[in-house]
C-alpha cells in the first residue's frame, strides 16, 4: 500500500484518479494547487507524488523546486496535457522525476508506474 499525493487543479481528473487508486488499496490525498500542495507535502510525507504541470498560484516547476528546497525525496510523477513535450523536459531538466506521462492519462500506466516505484522503495529497504 502506498501513501499517494494527486496534485491537479482538474478536479474531474482528481476524482478518477482518487477512485482508481483507493479501489487498488493505496491511501490517496489531493491537492488542487501548487500552494496547497506545498503546504500539505510535510505532513503527508508520500510515497508518490503525480504532479500537474499547469496550475494555479504555484505550478509544478515550482512546486518540485519547493519540495527540493524542503528536503523532501518522493517519487514524483508529473503529468501534462500540453503538447509541447520537448520544452516541458528542458524546464524540467534540474529536477529529480520519476515518469512524465501526457494526458489523458492510462489508468493502467498509473497501477504500472505504482507498482514500480512500490517494489523499488521495497527492493532498497523504503
Amino acid at each position: 500500500m502506498a501513501q499517494i499525493f494527486l496534485v491537479d487543479d482538474e478536479e474531474e481528473a482528481l476524482a478518477v484518479l482518487v477512485d482508481f487508486l483507493t479501489d487498488l488499496g493505496h491511501n490517496v490525498h489531493t491537492a488542487v494547487d501548487g500552494e496547497k500542495a506545498i503546504e500539505l507535502f510535510s505532513a503527508l510525507q508520500p510515497d508518490i507524488v503525480f504532479l500537474d504541470l499547469y496550475m494555479p498560484k504555484v505550478d509544478g516547476v515550482g512546486v518540485l523546486q519547493k519540495l527540493h528546497e524542503m528536503g523532501i525525496h518522493s517519487e514524483v510523477v508529473v503529468m501534462t496535457g500540453y503538447n509541447d513535450t520537448p520544452h516541458i523536459r528542458r524546464q524540467l531538466e534540474d529536477h529529480p522525476i520519476s515518469y512524465f506521462l501526457e494526458k489523458p492519462l492510462d489508468l493502467l500506466d498509473i497501477e504500472r508506474i505504482v507498482n514500480e516505484i512500490m517494489a523499488r522503495k521495497k527492493n532498497m529497504g523504503l
